[in-house]
């Protein structure tokens, strides 16, 4: 038969696979792994595997201890026996190869169905398109079959997708009915309905006075005063927070924001929330907040600032050794969420993101979710060590919110 492409006219040669009648037609394809498989029951360290493209897939492991990651990337190999997946991590280069077996197509047919129903499944497809885009139609119009309507996307595969198989040492693993069946080649058209996913991520900031190592000295001020409060402060510091979380504690300034993210295909959608926020302790004695403010944006970029000042009874301390007009001590935090084809969620705050004064010292903790399962918890991303002492007396202005939010700086991704 010769169909014709009706956007170019071009001639296009093909044969089309009976929808009726007793001829076996040709041997059934492999069937192939295609969107979301879920573990249903113990047995296995993976929670949860997606495949996609022609070789790549990501997987969700369970349980997750804080210091392994907890999601996997890379490329898969399905054996043509069908009794070994290989999974290479792209970030290892490692390769593991886990045995499968029973494994159940999508679409199987019961010995009481007719060869003419397999055929049927064989060929069922969504509709025909040429390589610009436009429709093929035969003389007759539309190509249709009793199964439905047939496809040809490039390479889109219309091999049966593979419904459920045991992986290691029995674990079953069922597909998901939501997720995409498609299995597009590198170039071929994209699915219709980009897989949706859920990622949560969480940034604990907090600055800190470490021990004075290097008090400095004044030209014009009372250096011995200097020293000693210098002394007093490493008697009531030396601070080394080991995680982000307000429970912990040893901060001067603390705050806590979550990014829920959802991504459908490579589109974001975020929102930000703010867990919390504090000013440390003096002894007894509480600091005060200066300034707060936050904002984000639905595609993905977010911003915060935090700052605050010794109490005021503390203060006279400081003017002892020499006056000061700037008390505040801060730090703001910006950065950007986005999202790749496959729907997995990338966390970016380069080195400009960060911006705090120069005393005390800063960290800053970030932990990702992706549906429900823990990625990463507690991961110290920044670390930076506090300048002299004597810059408590040079501290730099509290900067006004930004107009627009600042530029992300490349490079430095979570």
């Amino acid at each position: 038969m010769l169909l014709f492409l009706a956007s170019t006219g071009a001639v296009v040669a093909t044969t089309l696979v009976a929808c009726s009648g007793n001829d076996a037609g040709p041997a059934p394809e492999k069937p192939v792994l295609s969107g979301r498989y879920v573990a249903a029951g113990a047995g296995s360290d993976i929670s949860q595997m997606t495949f996609y493209g022609k070789n790549h897939y990501w997987l969700s492991k369970s349980p997750c201890a804080n210091e392994i990651p907890c999601m996997e990337r890379g490329t898969f190999a399905l054996d043509d026996a069908l009794t070994a997946l290989s999974l290479s991590d792209e970030s290892t280069g490692q390769t593991r190869v886990l045995p499968i077996k029973n494994i159940v197509q999508e679409g199987a047919v019961p010995s009481s169905e007719t060869k003419t129903s397999a055929l049927e499944r064989t060929v069922r497809a969504e509709s025909l398109i040429g390589p610009d885009g436009g429709g093929l139609v035969g003389d007759a119009g539309a190509l249709l079959c009793d199964a439905g309507p047939l496809t040809a996307c490039n390479e889109v595969s219309t091999a049966p997708r593979v419904a459920s198989m045991e992986v290691g040492d029995g674990a079953k693993f069922q597909a998901d009915p939501t997720s995409t069946t498609n299995v597009p080649s590198d170039n071929s058209c994209a699915p219709a309905t980009p897989a949706t996913t859920s990622h949560e991520f969480t940034i604990e900031t907090k600055n800190f006075i470490a021990p004075v190592d290097n008090v400095g000295h004044f030209i014009l001020g009372d250096n011995k005063a200097l020293a000693e409060l210098a002394v007093a402060t490493n008697l009531a510091y030396k601070e080394d927070p080991k995680d982000g979380s307000k429970d912990s504690a040893k901060y001067r300034l603390w705050v806590s924001v979550t990014l829920s993210v959802t991504c459908t295909g490579t589109k974001a959608s975020m929102k930000m929330n703010v867990n919390g926020r504090d000013v440390g302790k003096e002894g007894p004695l509480k600091g005060d907040e200066t300034h707060f403010s936050s904002k984000s944006t639905d595609d993905g970029r977010f911003y915060y600032l935090m700052g605050g000042r010794p109490n005021v009874v503390a203060e006279p301390a400081f003017q002892l050794v020499r006056p000061r007009t700037n008390r505040s001590i801060w730090y703001s935090v910006s950065g950007r969420v986005t999202c790749s084809a496959d729907g997995d969620a990338t966390l970016t705050i380069g080195d400009g993101d960060v911006v705090n004064t120069s005393f005390p010292s800063f960290r800053l903790w970030t932990g990702k979710k992706t549906n429900g399962t823990v990625v990463y918890r507690d991961r110290r991303d920044f670390d930076r060590k506090q300048a002299v002492f004597t810059e408590l007396w040079n501290l730099s202005d509290v900067p006004s919110d930004p107009s627009e939010f600042p530029s992300t700086s490349p490079g430095c991704t979570r």
